[in-house]
């Protein structure tokens, strides 16, 4: 027993030990990091270039736009997400009382190929893994320690991770919810009651403060979430049967209707003049997309689960955009690279598994579910499995609502599945412990 306690005191030496060779393999194969569509028109509004609009969160474009300022390239900002993500994933691996296997969760989180090649680009998905991860780590310390700390630093970072991606806030849900019933400790059933009630208006306070705030500094408003919805009003015309196929309508993304060749609908978008008022844009089609959703329910229906099918990779024959295409973007935001002999070494590897078992999500699924089912039947399921599974469901959920099925979407159900299979085992192995030694000892 002494020799694993003193074991387990090395997990920290050690994972530090292994960062600085993490960082410069990030470097090696990435760096300055793929800037994307998505990522230079961040940074542009960040940067002060253009004006500032909600089409993505303001909160994380003002962080890109100070760190942008400070490092004067792209390269720099990219940095930063991919410390903060080795950082998340040292803490997260802390919370495995193994020292195997918080060494092994570490390793696997930092290059397992889902993970590594979608935290080549500077993107705000990877930003949120990273607080989400922090969030589920403080929610695992508030559960163990039962300390009021732990609790504010979980509704911190899933503040956090709901300001950067706010369709997070259901997949950070299950921790702070887990943190806030388990979390605190029982003095009385009344004071418990009450101590969550006011943790809770003390979340929903800070969020609506933190919103408010930060919207303040919005130059120009639209209405993002329009993506989402045009997609399902075509949709539904495509599988209603009146009309037949309709040009540019595919289950795998919805820019084709929004910013291609088969626009069905004039919206206000990044970078053109404003065609209308964005509330009344958005009054308009709240009731274009409920009409049709009741007049249609059956074709609403089809529509959102092909969707879900080519989300989850379920019989498609590719996986939709996989990770960024290996070359680094020309632009005023970062210098001059070329790949990496690395870079190009690795993706030998990663095209010829882009649309392989690892990187369908409908795989995962089915392994957590048999992974929790299996602890239930023999009654050895903790708050820490639970929370996670729900986590990685509520992720999977999300087809109802995205715009596109992009495999940066998903990211957290990888994640997810490596933590819990990790915390699975975890749990098994310690109780294998006592159980020697309370068999020593007796």
């Amino acid at each position: 027993m002494r020799s694993l306690q003193n074991l387990n005191r090395l997990r920290f030496p050690v994972l530090i030990g292994l960062t600085p060779f993490f960082i410069a393999f990030y470097a090696s194969v990435f760096y300055p990091g793929y800037l994307t569509a998505d990522s230079i028109y961040m940074l542009s509004q960040g940067s002060g270039q253009q004006l500032l609009t909600n089409w993505h969160p303001p909160f994380i474009v003002l962080i890109w736009g100070k760190l942008f300022s400070l490092y004067k390239s792209a390269g720099g900002v990219w940095l930063i997400q991919i410390s903060l993500y080795i950082a998340a994933v040292m803490f997260f691996s802390m919370r495995l009382r193994n020292f195997f296997l918080s060494v092994i969760a570490f390793i696997l989180l930092l290059v397992y190929p889902p993970i590594f090649t979608n935290m080549g680009a500077l993107w705000k998905d990877c930003w949120v893994i990273s607080t989400t991860l922090l969030c589920a780590a403080y929610s695992i310390e508030a559960i163990n320690q039962k300390k009021l700390k732990f609790i504010i630093f979980t509704g911190i970072f899933f503040l956090i991770s709901m300001l950067i991606r706010v369709d997070y806030a259901i997949i950070a849900a299950p921790f702070v919810i887990s943190a806030l019933f388990f979390g605190i400790p029982v003095v009385s059933i009344s004071d418990k009651k009450r101590n969550i009630l006011f943790c809770i208006l003390v979340f929903v306070f800070c969020t609506i403060l933190v919103n408010q705030l930060i919207g303040s500094f919005v130059t120009q408003r639209l209405n993002p979430w329009l993506n989402t919805a045009i997609w399902d009003i075509v949709g539904i015309e495509n599988y209603s049967g009146s009309h037949g196929p309709v040009d540019g309508y595919i289950c795998s993304t919805s820019d084709a209707l929004v910013f291609g060749p088969h626009k069905m609908f004039n919206i206000n978008l990044p970078q053109q003049a404003l065609i209308t008022d964005s509330a009344v844009e958005a009054e308009r089609f709240s009731e274009l997309w409920i009409n049709n959703v009741l007049k249609e329910p059956s074709a609403y229906l089809k529509h959102r689960f092909c969707v879900a099918k080519t989300f989850l990779g379920m019989g498609t024959p590719e996986v939709h955009y996989p990770y960024p295409r290996a070359e680094m973007s020309l632009s005023s935001f970062t210098q001059r690279s070329e790949r990496s002999q690395l870079n190009i070494d690795l993706y030998w590897f990663f095209d010829s598994n882009a649309f392989g078992p690892m990187y369908r999500y409908w795989y995962y699924l089915v392994f957590t579910s048999a992974l929790l089912t299996l602890s239930v039947l023999y009654k050895k399921v903790g708050v820490v499995e639970v929370s996670i599974f729900l986590s990685i469901l509520l992720s999977a959920s999300r087809f109802i609502i995205l715009p596109a099925t992009d495999f940066r979407y998903g990211i957290w159900m990888i994640v997810g599945s490596i933590t819990l299979t990790l915390f699975f085992l975890d749990s098994r192995a310690m109780r294998g412990t006592i159980h020697v030694v309370e068999n020593k000892d007796s």
